[in-house]
């Protein structure tokens, strides 16, 4: 959108990341700009330009880096849903188990430990 002038593109950025709370790859994706130039733009050109906006940005950054484990886990998450939801099962962890060559792991509580089955006791999945 705004490839123009890098001052200008700065604080557009900059408010856009503070309004909506984006990632640099959101802001690089919706401003048509590589994300290396985003994390150029909002740390050093910003911190010039204007030091409460440029606050404001990192508070947004270190937001989204202190989550970002979690979003990874959902991708994780949604990617084995969809291809459950392809196979036509619902079970996306045996999915993974299918993915390894391995049967699906036995609970605790089932009842072949519950029996002393000692095939299952002496060779854990």
């Amino acid at each position: 959108m705004v490839k123009g002038l890098p001052e200008e593109r700065t604080i557009a950025l900059a408010h856009y990341m503070v309004d909506s709370g984006a990632t640099v790859r959101q802001a690089a994706a919706r401003f048509g700009v590589s994300k290396s130039t985003v994390h150029k733009d909002i740390t050093t050109r910003l911190k010039r330009q204007n030091a409460v906006l440029y606050a404001e940005v990192q508070a947004v950054l270190l937001r989204n880096k202190s989550e970002r484990h979690i979003r990874g886990g959902n991708a994780t998450r949604d990617k084995y849903r969809e291809e459950a939801r392809k196979r036509g099962g619902s079970c996306f962890a045996c999915i993974a188990h299918a993915k390894q060559n391995r049967p699906p792991r036995r609970e605790a509580g089932s009842a072949d430990l519950k029996r002393g089955n000692s095939a299952q006791r002496n060779n854990p999945i």
